[in-house]
């Protein structure tokens, strides 16, 4: 079976707009566990060299696949695509727009916030992963 993908996007889901208060955080224990059972990929909205410095100055960018970066200005456009391409993914975001429309695509999805735990997060996917 191939490894599930997971797609994050990176404005208030991995980084906040304090970045250097985030060097730090539960983000990079979840990470770490999740990178040994999964494939990391990010998938955004945004200048594709800013997001990426954001993850590289919060020493985040080394847990995600290079292959596996969607970064747009209007990701919700590339969805549909990503998902042609990625069918076996899950998206992790903090927006329910985007979760709706991953809803209607069939993707799986899980809605995060900045409560939401390091084992709250992992539970989650891990979950979420055993569904077809």
């Amino acid at each position: 079976m191939k490894k599930i993908t997971l797609l994050f996007d990176i404005d208030d889901t991995l980084v906040h707009e304090n970045i250097n208060c985030f060097k730090k955080t539960k983000i990079t224990g979840a990470l770490e566990g999740l990178s040994s059972d999964y494939k990391l990929g990010l998938f955004s909205q945004g200048f594709c060299n800013i997001q990426i410095l954001k993850l590289k100055v919060a020493n985040l960018y080394h847990f995600f696949s290079k292959d596996i970066i969607f970064i747009s200005h209007n990701k919700l456009k590339k969805l549909n695509d990503i998902f042609f391409a990625h069918p076996n993914i899950i998206i992790i975001d903090n927006s329910k727009a985007v979760q709706k429309i991953a809803n209607k695509l069939n993707i799986k999805f899980v809605l995060v916030s900045s409560r939401t735990t390091k084992d709250e997060l992992v539970k989650q996917i891990n979950e979420i992963s055993k569904y077809p």
